[in-house]
């Protein structure tokens, strides 16, 4: 909870910059629960939402798939597991386009 408030404090001063949300995220997917995973998907969108740069939602995405995975809305994960591999382009961080082909093939076996 310590983390939590800090972050969210780092937010309320900074609330236009995308990594706080992520880091946010991060901290509520930890604490486990479907509340948290339900705030941590809104700190993913928010994040999503406040990224201009189209390449580096490609985490973000991923990351959303993976709780609305968890959350068993394989549909919506899916659709996400493809924004952020539409997001990636051929330069991009191969360890992150591994991720989103594996987290997609995981998700459509369920």
């Amino acid at each position: 909870p310590n983390a939590l408030a800090k972050c969210t404090q780092n937010i309320e001063r900074n609330p236009t910059l995308p990594r706080l949300y992520i880091h946010r995220a991060a901290v509520l997917v930890k604490l486990g629960g479907v509340c948290s995973l339900n705030l941590a998907l809104a700190d993913y969108n928010k994040c999503i939402e406040l990224t201009s740069s189209k390449e580096k939602k490609g985490l973000p995405y991923l990351r959303k798939g993976m709780i609305l995975r968890s959350l068993k809305k394989y549909n919506a994960a899916l659709t996400a597991f493809d924004q952020a591999e539409a997001s990636l382009s051929d330069d991009s961080d191969l360890t992150l386009k591994k991720k989103v082909s594996m987290c997609k093939v995981m998700t459509k076996k369920l």
